[in-house]
């Protein structure tokens, strides 16, 4: 009888919670939070300084399943009316691609069938005026392009 008591008297068993480890790092996160901000100011600052960097991310265009790397002004620029008054545009531009061909291209096809596609900046290099961008695309090629045939 006297085993019971003696169990009894003894401080009460904590309780235990199982929580994921992920759900631990939120709770200590936001608690560093709340103790490093005294009021809204310093808790945007914390918020800033803390923030997680997002990469950049820019567009490139294709052209039938091939990435454009260039594109040249207008080879012919003519635009004009005809005796009947109706509008006739020659108009062609040269494209380059990644493999490093090219190909001469009527202007109005080239504005209306290209698409883009997604790439990570990986870095960047000025030459001059000029800005190159080193491209990750999202099937994993890398990329130099400049950077105003881009978006």
């Amino acid at each position: 009888m006297s085993k019971e008591l003696e169990t009894k008297a003894s401080a009460p068993a904590e309780e235990t919670v199982t929580i994921t480890k992920s759900s631990l790092d939120q709770i200590l996160s936001r608690l560093q939070r709340v103790e490093a901000a005294a009021d809204k100011a310093q808790l945007a600052h914390f918020d800033d300084q803390h923030r997680e960097k997002v990469g950049k991310v820019v567009r490139v265009r294709c052209l039938d399943g091939k990435v454009i790397t260039s594109w040249s002004d207008m080879n012919k620029n003519i635009v004009e009316k005809n005796v009947n008054g109706a509008w006739y545009e020659d108009q062609s531009t040269t494209v380059t691609f990644e493999d490093n061909t090219s190909t001469e291209i009527a202007y109005a096809v080239f504005a209306r069938r290209y698409t883009h596609v997604k790439a990570d900046v990986i870095s960047e290099t000025r030459k001059g005026s000029e800005l190159f961008l080193e491209l990750q695309l999202e099937d994993g090629s890398v990329l130099n392009i400049n950077s105003k045939f881009l978006n």
